[in-house]
């Protein structure tokens, strides 16, 4: 099966303002970032991707959702294909509640037993607000580096509220 992604961000952002003195000519900042990785199960092992899990739902409120991409058996992708992932490339989060409904709606990622230390520390966690996203790549030959029994788990905790969620994980099983 061939298997390729293209992670593609851009960041552009345009300031003007009004200098202290009038003497000064009106100050202008422009920036513009684009930051772009290509992976794929034909690419030598620093950009190698053989596997995706994809999922997309809605949480109960206050009940985590606990994923375990090295677990074999315990995911499967959407050809029914068992997800064993040992080195993951690409986390791929988003908060689906609009983000006028942001009190009770954020999701937490990190904590909970064995957590993907390569990520965040054992007891630090992300919280993503409502209407919000987290992307994170790692094109190099490791990734995040996954240990079964040990650190191989990401858990999202909702607040109070259900919001709908997406997720996309990118990995390699060796």
């Amino acid at each position: 099966m061939s298997l390729s992604a293209t992670i593609t961000a851009g960041l552009t952002v345009n300031q003007t303002g009004t200098p202290i003195l009038a003497s000064q000519q009106t100050l202008v900042n422009n920036i513009n970032k684009t930051l772009t990785t290509t992976f794929s199960n034909g690419n030598a092992a620093a950009n190698l991707i053989d596997t995706v899990y994809a999922k997309s739902g809605t949480f109960t409120a206050s009940t985590a959702i606990t994923v375990r991409p090295v677990t074999a058996g315990a995911l499967t992708d959407s050809f029914g294909n068992t997800v064993n992932m040992l080195h993951l490339k690409c986390l791929y989060f988003a908060n689906l509640a609009p983000a006028t409904t942001e009190t009770n709606n954020s999701v937490t990622i990190g904590g909970g037993t064995n957590p993907i230390t390569t990520i965040l520390p054992s007891t630090s966690t992300i919280v993503v607000p409502a209407g919000g996203s987290i992307l994170l790549t790692a094109p190099g030959a490791v990734g995040y580096l996954l240990t079964s029994g040990s650190a191989d788990t990401l858990t999202f905790t909702p607040g109070t509220g259900t919001p709908g969620y997406e997720m996309i994980l990118l990995g390699a099983s060796a």
